[in-house]
């Protein structure tokens, strides 16, 4: 919630900087001025009530409220920022303030804090027993203190801007205590004609940690956001992170290094064609002292001709309106969405002193255009004839061997034996006209 009305601000106020100034610096001010207060106009006719606004000689503060979901969602869309009707209504209620600072220094146009002053009413109007109203209480406590606090300095061309969140160190009293310490978060980007072209963020470190032990720690944040089109759904996204560490006490630990994360996603013709790449070095898991790790992971992921209109028509219906459910799904479908994992696999795997080589896997499933999602839900089986879907994976010997060791598998791998490929098990599923066929004979 807090990187998108971060976003929204930082596109506020580099779309009213789009000009080079020489001229005097008091004069430059009212100029840039005069931008801002346009962009607020329209701002107010996008679901934004101006509620406050104080000048100074070369400063200046405002007050935005989100007031309708509706069309502060369609303003945020306009500048490239993908948020949905759904997640705006979540923050109606919600007040930002935002300190503006005309040529603080010979670089910068502008320099801006962006903080919250109220709690949006998602979180105000569920607070009903005393412990929510206690952690209410809190949190407005907090935002007096300016607890979060962006930082954003914007270019005299306005064309980039660079900024920082401040440090975090709170404790939040709910039903269990919990410290959230958040460190060394900033960003940068480019503009371009008034939209949201380039981010880049990094985090140095993210630690939640409550009073039952449970503690979560991320380090080494860094993405980078690029948008590649005219709509909001044509992006690559791509980010790194260097740890991160979930543990329950001394018991229980799941650990993962060196993630590393490309996605891109394009608008062709109103369908969607997202795709991503995930690698890791290493996930471990401990329990009772004993570490099982897996090495070198790789998974890849796509998704082809998903209706964007549709799409969004479910992410703003509620849950219980199923005739706009079920019509969305259809026409979502209505297209042959195919979804596909090219590749999934696992390099190695340690388990104490012993190292086993992994698997590998191949997975697509096909949905016909004449798939009706009411008739899935009145009779599963009845569908299956529209559904196209086969799977490959093959493992290494040894670690087949050690699946086949454990009493629940061993009934399964004598009905269902897999080929046998040299220094690999082979299973190749398949779902076609409405059979189930595994590595050539049918099952059902």
């Amino acid at each position: 919630m807090n990187r998108k009305w971060g976003y929204a601000a930082l596109a506020l106020l580099a779309a009213a900087l789009l000009y080079y100034f020489t001229a005097g610096k008091a004069k430059v001010i009212e100029e840039m001025r005069s931008e801002v207060h346009q962009q607020l106009s329209i701002m107010a006719q996008q679901g934004f009530k101006i509620e406050s606004v104080r000048k100074a000689k070369d400063q200046e503060h405002i007050e935005l409220l989100f007031d309708d979901p509706q069309k502060v969602a369609a303003f945020f869309q306009t500048q490239g920022i993908l948020i949905t009707p759904a997640d705006a209504s979540m923050l109606r209620g919600l007040k930002i303030a935002v300190d503006l600072h005309y040529l603080p220094d010979t670089a910068h146009a502008v320099a801006a804090d962006i903080y919250p002053i109220t709690l949006p009413r998602s979180l105000t109007e569920n607070a009903k027993d005393d412990q929510k109203k206690k952690l209410i209480a809190q949190l407005q406590e907090m935002l007096k203190r300016k607890v979060i606090l962006l930082h954003l300095n914007v270019s005299k061309t306005g064309s980039s801007f660079n900024g920082s969140m401040k440090d975090i160190n709170e404790t939040l009293q709910t039903q269990k205590a919990m410290q959230i310490t958040m460190q060394g978060f900033t960003f940068d980007g480019d503009v371009d004609q008034g939209r949201l072209k380039e981010m880049r963020e990094n985090l140095k470190q993210l630690i939640i940690h409550d009073s039952e032990g449970l503690k979560m720690t991320m380090e080494g944040v860094h993405t980078d956001y690029i948008m590649t089109g005219k709509t909001p759904y044509d992006y690559t996204l791509d980010y790194t992170i260097e740890k991160v560490v979930i543990a329950k006490k001394q018991k229980l630990k799941m650990q993962m290094h060196d993630i590393h994360v490309d996605s891109l996603s394009h608008n062709q013709n109103g369908l969607l064609y997202p795709e991503a790449e995930a690698v890791a070095q290493t996930l471990s898991f401990t329990a009772q002292n004993r570490t099982v790790a897996l090495e070198d992971i790789l998974m890849e992921v796509k998704a082809d001709h998903l209706d964007i209109q549709a799409l969004e028509i479910l992410q703003n219906t509620p849950e219980t309106n199923q005739d706009t459910i079920e019509k969305a799904l259809k026409q979502l479908l209505s297209k042959g969405v195919v979804f596909e994992i090219p590749k999934f696999s696992i390099a190695r795997i340690r388990k104490e002193n012993q190292t086993l080589q992994g698997l590998t896997m191949h997975a697509k499933f096909k949905i016909d255009k004449g798939f009706d999602p009411a008739a899935a839900r009145r009779s599963p089986l009845a569908v299956l004839d529209k559904i196209d879907a086969e799977m490959d994976i093959a493992l290494s010997n040894d670690l087949f061997a050690m699946i086949a060791q454990q009493p629940q598998s061993m009934m399964m791998l004598m009905l269902f034996p897999p080929q046998d490929q040299g220094d690999k098990k082979r299973y190749i599923i398949k779902l076609q006209n409405g059979k189930l066929i595994l590595n050539g004979k049918s099952v059902m």
